[in-house]
């Protein structure tokens, strides 16, 4: 099975640390799976595009994070569905059929304090979403050190 991560975000690029390769890896590897690759992007249209079409051409599972999650300025649903050569569509009447949330409430902790408790069971979560073989994609939201006591949503 070929897993590629790709890692969005013009901070990654600017100096910030980008932990999410070697985590991901790790809990991959955990059960068994293995990366065969993680590239660090922009938050660039047409750079988006063309290396979110180059995994899905190439991969089983594609793996993209970044940023604070869907923003009013998200290029990432526009993008994946330009590389899937897929418009975007909104049906209102599928929405609750196709969405689940489970929400893992906060902890409130010290600001200098980075919330690795969450990621636990946060993940914990989206590997028994992914197990459960019910959905075709997920999208999980981790808190990280700039986002201590966020909510992540899965």
């Amino acid at each position: 099975m070929r897993i590629e991560l790709i890692c969005v975000g013009n901070e990654l690029l600017y100096g910030k640390i980008n932990t999410h390769t070697s985590y991901i890896g790790e809990h991959l590897s955990s059960l068994g799976l293995h990366l065969n690759s993680s590239k660090t992007i922009p938050d660039n249209m047409e750079e988006m595009t063309e290396t979110f079409k180059g995994a899905f051409d190439k991969s089983d599972i594609a793996l993209v994070t970044g940023g604070l999650g869907p923003t009013f300025d998200d290029l990432t649903r526009e993008a994946a569905a330009k590389a899937l050569g897929r418009k975007l569509v909104l049906q209102e009447d599928l929405l609750k059929k196709l969405e689940t949330y489970i929400e893992i409430p906060s902890d409130v902790v010290p600001f200098e304090q980075r919330p690795w408790m969450k990621c636990a069971e946060i993940t914990d979560k989206l590997i028994e979403a992914l197990r459960s073989g019910k959905y075709q994609f997920l999208r999980v939201n981790f808190p990280n050190g700039d986002m201590v006591g966020h909510t992540g949503v899965l």
